[in-house]
């Protein structure tokens, strides 16, 4: 094993439907509702599931739910978070037998998506290729490409809405009649297209603005408020849910994380690098 130079600075991309943490982790037990896909990058790292032993891994999937501890040893690791209700997961579901998965899966990484990994955390790539490395990620534990299709106008324009109105919980129905179909028939086509349902797409979008207007000064409490959120532990507690961490461990000013939030892509394909301080 190498433990020589490691790199100090993580990388947390926030997106849609995904999350991706590059950098050392330590974590005592914890369980979280995202499927969480790790990669190793300089050497394995090591897990325990649930009351099993500690086992050493190069690469490991999480279902939902399943408590464990995490030990990098101070060297970095990727650690993908999947939406639960996200149609990618539903794809890894689909190709796993029952239960599969459950106790952890590991998988062969290709030296490619290795190699792209750890120029991410080495900071040559900049952090807007996040978005594809977790696709990769996905397809790495399938062991083929994901298909994605082109986003119908009328989603087009009901991302646009939730875009304008970020702390409002927008009705589905209103949304509907906004472009003449039906609150069955939208939440139908938008799971279909976006890869997650309405109402999740509005938790992620909301964490990705609560960390934004937290970067920018504002209380975590008012963060909250402004994002939608009923207040401060609302937010905590959703965070911890997706991801097994609080906020405020990546929040600190003396966190060394650079943070990247993720712009709703499937309506005009950009993204917003916010560092770190």
């Amino acid at each position: 094993m190498n433990n020589a130079n490691p790199i100090t600075i993580s990388r947390l991309y926030v997106g849609e439907q995904h999350a991706l943490y590059v950098g050392a982790i330590t974590a005592g037990k914890h369980k979280h509702h995202a499927v969480q896909i790790s990669v190793a990058l300089m050497q394995p790292f090591r897990i325990r599931l649930g009351g099993g032993a500690w086992q050493e891994c190069g690469s490991i999937i999480i279902r939902p739910d399943v408590a464990h501890e995490f030990d990098s040893a101070s060297v970095a690791v990727a650690n993908m978070f999947l939406d639960v209700e996200s149609a990618d997961y539903q794809v890894i579901l689909q190709a796993e037998p029952a239960g599969g998965i459950e106790g952890g899966h590991s998988f062969e990484v290709p030296q490619a998506l290795l190699q792209a990994l750890r120029l991410f955390h080495g900071r040559v790539t900049a952090m807007r290729t996040a978005p594809e490395l977790c696709t990769r990620m996905v397809e790495a534990f399938l062991g083929r490409r994901l298909l994605r299709k082109k986003i119908d106008p009328r989603v087009a324009q009901v991302l646009a809405m939730i875009g304008k109105e970020p702390a409002e919980k927008i009705q589905v129905e209103r949304l509907a009649d906004a472009v003449s179909l039906s609150s069955s028939r939208l939440a139908h086509l938008f799971a279909e297209q976006v890869g997650v349902p309405i109402r999740r797409y509005r938790l992620w979008k909301a964490i990705r603005e609560a960390i934004r207007l937290c970067l920018t000064g504002a209380s975590l409490t008012d963060a909250a408020h402004c994002a939608g959120f009923t207040d401060s532990a609302h937010f905590s507690n959703s965070f911890r849910d997706l991801f097994g961490m609080t906020p405020s461990l990546l929040l600190s000013q003396h966190a060394p994380v650079e943070i990247l939030l993720g712009a709703d892509s499937h309506r005009n394909g950009t993204c917003d690098i916010v560092p770190q301080s």
